[in-house]
This record gives C-alpha cells, structure tokens and sequence, in this order.
C-alpha cells in the first residue's frame, strides 16, 4: 500500500482531516489486540513515508470501506427525515 492510497482511502473515510480519525478507526482493529486509537503521529509517520504501513492496515482500510455506503445510505435517510422534520409547513 502507498501512502497516496492511505490518503485516499482515509479522506473517503473522514475528509479533508482524515488522520486523527483514521487512527481512531484503524485502533479497533490493530492485530494485536482493540485498542481506543494509533497514535496519529505513526499515521503521519505513514503518510511521510517515515515508517512503512504495516500490511494488515490494508485489509482493515478494505474492511472500513466497504461498510461505509451502508452508513452513509443510513445518514442520508436520517439527514431526510430531519428535513422534512425542519420544512415549514
């Protein structure tokens, strides 16, 4: 994996500010074992190509990805219903 693919893959995830987040998304599924967060400065680490993406990072960006159409399709229904909520009369 490139760090371009890293950057990609986490601006899909969590936009522009992506890193903090990412890190906080990859910590659950870290090999050895859940933890709350990475450190982010291992995640920029990464993406300066100071320290290489360890390989299981891949298959866990895999993972995130593919759940997020299904939690965006479900925000898209909450962010409709709050407007029709919000919609004068």
């Amino acid at each position: 994996m490139t760090p371009e693919t890293l950057a990609a893959a986490g601006e899909l995830l969590a936009g522009a500010e992506w890193q903090t987040a990412l890190a906080r998304m990859l910590g659950p599924l870290h090999p050895q074992g859940a933890r709350e967060s990475l450190d982010v400065s291992l995640v920029r680490k990464w993406v300066r190509q100071e320290r290489a993406i360890p390989a299981w990072v891949q298959p866990a960006l895999a993972k995130l990805l593919a759940e997020q159409p299904a939690k965006l399709a479900k925000q898209a229904r909450k962010c409709e219903a709050l407007a029709k909520r919000l919609a004068p009369c």
